[in-house]
């Protein structure tokens, strides 16, 4: 029987379900893949044991770790042809919505995580560092340069 504590993580994490497809939509590019992810997140949610002291922390670590596991596993980069993620119905949107994940694509697989925790997720750079394992500073460095890479290939978009 789960306890109180373990139910109370799986219902925090499956209020972070929107959010958490969203970070891992932009970061992997692919929806099919980041369904699986979040859908892995939710599972281990319902198994994890012991107390959370920050279940948003906690949720978007693990899709991190998945998210790094599953490149991994499939030696494959996600820097490839973005798909559509429709954004409006509208052409314009759409094109606009191509041009941003092209650009996105463009990005380091570390710059677009940091960029996307940060923009997408709304994490502090220390706690960007903390999911990452790495210092403040490397990420607000990240950011910056993940910032002016993305305003570069955006703007050779358009």
């Amino acid at each position: 029987m789960k306890g109180a504590t373990e139910l109370h993580l799986v219902d925090d994490v499956a209020a972070l379900r929107d959010e958490l497809y969203r970070f891992a939509v932009a970061s992997a590019r692919d929806r099919d893949v980041a369904e699986d992810i979040v859908q892995d997140t939710m599972l281990r949610a319902q198994r994890a044991s012991g107390e959370v002291r920050d279940p948003r922390a906690w949720a978007f670590t693990v899709a991190l770790n998945l998210l790094r596991s599953h490149f991994r596993r499939r030696r494959w980069l996600p820097l490839g042809a973005a798909r559509d993620i429709p954004v409006a119905d509208l052409a314009g949107a759409q094109a606009e919505a191509e041009a941003v994940h092209r650009a996105l694509g463009r990005l380091t697989p570390d710059q677009r995580t940091s960029l996307v925790l940060h923009i997408i997720g709304g994490f502090t750079y220390a706690e960007i560092a903390q999911l990452e394992g790495g210092s403040e500073s490397a990420v607000k460095q990240r950011v910056y340069r993940a910032r002016l890479a993305f305003r570069s290939a955006y703007g050779g978009e358009r």
